[in-house]
């Protein structure tokens, strides 16, 4: 969006907008908040065994807030992930989400890049 051409940069600002909007952010801050509540426990329980990986347990945390409760207008399409947590705070076998996605973004980064206008 930021190097976009400003009919570009319009045309996503008015689909995105909508779910930056009070009613948009309000509905989703109790989900947030029982997250981050999730984050502290676990950080605390780690502090007590010594050094904890913020990033790591960051990672998690931006994996698991639950998008179902995120809903933004039904024209852009409901949901705005893939519809469930991935509980990768609980569950480290879910944590190859974070290597593949990167993965996906340097592919994406690879074929996209020689294309650009």
């Amino acid at each position: 969006m930021i190097d976009s051409s400003d009919s570009d940069h319009g045309r996503l600002r008015r689909i995105l907008g909508c779910g930056f909007t009070f009613t948009a952010l309000a509905a989703v801050e109790p989900n947030i908040k029982t997250q981050v509540v999730r984050l502290c426990e676990i950080l605390k329980k780690e502090a007590r065994q010594g050094p904890v990986d913020l990033s790591k347990w960051f990672a998690c945390f931006s994996f698991d807030v639950d998008p179902r409760r995120y809903t933004i207008n039904k024209q852009v399409g409901g949901d705005l992930s893939l519809g469930e947590s991935f509980l990768t705070m609980e569950k480290e076998e879910n944590r190859y989400l974070f290597d593949a996605v990167g993965k996906a973004v340097k592919l994406v980064s690879l074929v996209e890049g020689p294309y650009q206008v």
